[in-house]
């Protein structure tokens, strides 16, 4: 009796392992990530204000759903990506918006655009009466300068 106790309690605990939904695993300002480091929140926002989000994971992806055009392309972490894949993003048509960017991402990205320097991080209070912005509060800016 015992040891099928023991196997009930067994294959009860792995069915119920199986049958629970997978954690989405998200990265640093991650449209689906509410915690900390993610975006859900702002992406929340877009949306509400009739700005229509797409997380991608590759510059293909991105290249996809950006279609024809023109949109606001957001790489968070431009880094990690290799000059093909720059030069793949390079050729979407419309805005973009840089988290923490190197040298070759801005020569790929915003050629315009030169690497200055660090700049101090401090928390800065909202500048403007958007009601977001208010809500949010203070908001740590800064790490590099650009011009």
């Amino acid at each position: 009796m015992p040891l099928a106790l023991v196997t009930v309690i067994l294959l009860g605990g792995v069915a119920i392992a199986l049958l629970k939904p997978a954690t989405m695993i998200t990265g640093y300002a991650d449209p689906a990530g509410t915690g900390p480091e993610g975006a859900h929140a702002l992406a929340e926002i877009l949306s509400h204000r009739g700005t229509r989000v797409i997380r991608v994971t590759t510059p293909a992806a991105a290249r996809a759903a950006a279609g024809a055009g023109p949109v606001t392309l957001v790489v968070t972490s431009p880094g990690l990506l290799s000059t093909a894949q720059l030069a793949s993003l390079a050729r979407v048509p419309g805005n973009r918006l840089l988290v923490g960017p190197d040298r070759a991402a801005l020569a790929a990205l915003a050629p315009a655009v030169r690497l200055l320097g660090p700049a101090g991080i401090r928390a800065v209070s909202p500048g403007c009466g958007l009601t977001a912005a208010r809500l949010a509060g203070r908001a740590e800016v800064g790490g590099v300068r650009l011009a």
